[in-house]
């Protein structure tokens, strides 16, 4: 009996496919770049961001950076377990 229950347990659980959280990389402070454009702004990786991924910074240049708020606002944070990582900008560091 308990193989009868086992195999086909077994079965649907490695047909399961368990999806990996992502790090998604801001490299740039216009919100206004888009899809294919080769630049990911927070207001793209927030609208990207799936639960679990997180949302790192590689902004190129000197800063300090400064990310203007998009006229609409950014999107409401629907993903649960979404980490946004600010120290992850090279060269940052707490006030």
């Amino acid at each position: 009996m308990k193989d009868k229950l086992i195999l086909p347990l077994c079965a649907l659980l490695s047909s399961l496919s368990l999806a990996q959280a992502a790090v998604i990389t801001v490299n740039t402070v216009d919100n206004s770049s888009g899809p294919g454009d080769g630049l990911i702004s927070l207001d793209e990786a927030l609208r990207s961001a799936t639960d679990g991924d997180s949302i790192e910074f590689n902004i190129p240049g000197a800063g300090p950076h400064v990310i203007a708020t998009p006229i609409g606002g950014y999107p409401l944070i629907t993903a649960n377990n979404l980490t946004i990582d600010g120290y992850s900008q090279p060269d940052s560091a707490p006030n």
